[in-house]
């Protein structure tokens, strides 16, 4: 279910920098006690940022001449797109800014956050009958055992971390699932490279031990919740846990260095 009507459109204007300090405070709540709130503010700033990677276009002349008057507050964007028509707006930007969204041309890509983020929450719920239909499929024992290779991440991780479940996609996309008392990461890997300035604005660029990398830090399920984007030669690894982020960087490291 998309957040309401008003409120999709104070978090388009939140992006906009538009807000009133009460309109501010009242998206802030909205931001740290609401995950549907958080991924729809999340896609907005994806396909924004997606938007300004496209070449600049001339608008129709009407547009135009509304643009140019003065002392108009800019229009925000329009509450109707919220929910599945921003992941498809989303997907509709990918492609032409990957050419295909497949990371095999010469195009960059940009890990799907938010999808990402919602299908661990499911996955560490223990309610995997909710997964939504993404293309992924379950791997069975015999496959992850099979799992070896120099860019395939280890059976363990730091922190007593034991690889639990396994899940790919007929693009090449795996989510490994590992868990330890009760804790859950998961370690999606693809291939190519990534968009850095493409990725949802609230996030933070780092540098890991000279690769790039891209960390937000936010509200979930279980407390904070942390997602870390990393470039690891041509694999992309995406990390979602809600862990003490010095654990959280011991995993990276981790897979890292076993890739």
């Amino acid at each position: 279910m998309s957040p309401e009507p008003e409120l999709a459109e104070l978090l388009s204007a939140h992006l906009d920098g538009e807000l009133s300090p009460a309109e501010q405070a009242r998206v802030d709540a909205a931001l740290a006690q609401d995950p549907q709130a958080r991924r729809e503010h999340d896609e907005l700033a994806a396909v924004r940022s997606a938007l300004r990677a496209l070449p600049p276009v001339d608008p129709p002349l009407p547009l135009a001449r509304q643009l140019a008057g003065g002392g108009r507050r800019r229009p925000r964007w329009p509450v109707a797109v919220a929910g599945s028509a921003v992941a498809a707006a989303l997907l509709v930007v990918a492609l032409v800014v990957t050419g295909g969204g497949d990371g095999d041309g010469d195009g960059q890509m940009v890990p799907p956050v938010t999808e990402f983020a919602a299908r661990h929450d499911v996955v560490a719920a223990d309610d995997v009958g909710a997964l939504p239909a993404d293309g992924f499929e379950a791997m069975d024992d015999a496959e992850l055992a099979a799992l070896e290779g120099d860019v395939v991440p280890p059976g363990t991780l730091a922190g007593g971390f034991v690889r639990m479940a396994g899940f790919h996609d007929d693009r090449g996309t795996m989510h490994l699932v590992y868990g330890h008392d009760g804790a859950m990461v998961s370690v999606y890997q693809q291939q190519g490279a990534v968009d850095f300035a493409a990725l949802p604005p609230d996030g933070e660029q780092m540098d890991m031990d000279g690769s790039p990398a891209w960390l937000h830090v936010g509200a979930g399920p279980d407390g904070v919740e942390e997602i870390m984007v990393l470039q690891h030669g041509d694999t992309v690894f995406t990390f979602v846990a809600s862990v003490p982020h010095d654990l959280m960087m011991q995993v990276v490291e981790g897979v890292t260095v076993g890739a």
